[in-house]
């Protein structure tokens, strides 16, 4: 056999042009096969705020964007993580689940402590909200259709930034643009009930967010902020078997809601952690899975086929 070395120079070329284009052929059916496996398209690292002295990339969302549709409803998620970790990356099946059924998935990042306390961690989620409200559009989605969706610490700001209209209007919005919210396994709704039987490392973890006194707790705590006539969107309220704060913390909210008039309904999953409730979100035959694309359909539906 002949080397290439050996080939007359439009044969060495020939063979390289041919080579290169089985490589790039190969690249391009492996980029492809990499895409299929997915039901969206990415758009990584958006700014939805700037704070001066602060890490940017904690003012950071990611956008999933279903493949095919237009005008799709928005699901926001905001992580949870004790004030203190977390990322917006971190969210295992639940891209994939949601925009495979038609919905523009966004995951949010948030300053967290010790950087910074309370309430700054909420401003930026409401922030985060508004941004998103007006630049929907831009991502294939209708801005009178947007879903909030926290877990554990995330579940608490979700509920305050709705509930607390101070957050929406120094974000230049309003709790308005919510259709839903969906909490699971809040335990700061009420943060002085919380404090009385929180063990020594979840009061550290508190009052290094939110400070050590109750009335910088009352100020934090979504359960004084409930009112009647607000307008505020129906609430799914979950809460996981391993710990009896979230409980305790998510009967006090739903009465709370029911005695202003706000629609809620209470969850409980006795197999469930707080940690595999959030883990398991998006896989197939998960029950609160199941619970929280029923919600968000209904209200969808309702929306869309409004009673004449």
């Amino acid at each position: 056999m002949r080397s290439i070395a050996a080939d007359k120079p439009h044969m060495r070329i020939t063979r390289l042009l041919l080579f290169l284009f089985a490589a790039l052929t190969a690249a391009s059916a492996s980029f492809a096969q990499k895409r299929d496996e997915n039901s969206y398209l990415k758009i990584a690292n958006v700014r939805y705020a700037t704070h001066t002295h602060s890490d940017p990339s904690l003012n950071m969302l990611n956008v999933y964007m279903p493949k095919k549709g237009s005008n799709s409803p928005m699901v926001v998620w905001v992580h949870g993580g004790s004030l203190a970790y977390g990322d917006k990356d971190n969210v295992l099946h639940k891209a994939e689940y949601f925009t495979a059924r038609g919905y523009v998935f966004v995951s949010i990042n948030y300053r967290v402590s010790p950087a910074v306390k309370h309430p700054a961690n909420a401003q930026d989620v409401a922030d985060a909200l508004v941004w998103l409200h007006e630049n929907a559009r831009h991502y294939s989605s209708d801005p009178e259709n947007i879903f909030l969706i926290g877990h554990s610490n995330g579940a608490d700001l979700a509920a305050l930034v709705t509930l607390d209209d101070k957050y929406f209007l120094k974000a230049g919005g309003s709790s308005a643009i919510l259709d839903g919210v969906v909490l699971l396994d809040g335990t700061g709704y009420d943060l002085s009930l919380l404090m009385k039987s929180a063990g020594n490392k979840m009061k550290e973890w508190y009052t290094e967010s939110y400070g050590k006194t109750k009335k910088e707790w009352d100020q934090a705590s979504v359960i004084n902020f409930v009112k009647a006539d607000s307008g505020a969107p129906p609430f799914m309220i979950a809460y996981a078997d391993d710990q009896e704060p979230s409980q305790k913390q998510a009967i006090t909210l739903s009465k709370k809601l029911s005695e202003a008039g706000i629609k809620n309904t209470v969850f409980h999953y006795e197999k469930k952690t707080s940690n595999s409730i959030n883990k398991e979100l998006g896989r197939e035959n998960d029950k609160p899975t199941e619970d929280v694309y029923r919600f968000l359909q209904e209200i969808h539906y309702i929306a869309v086929n409004p009673i004449k």
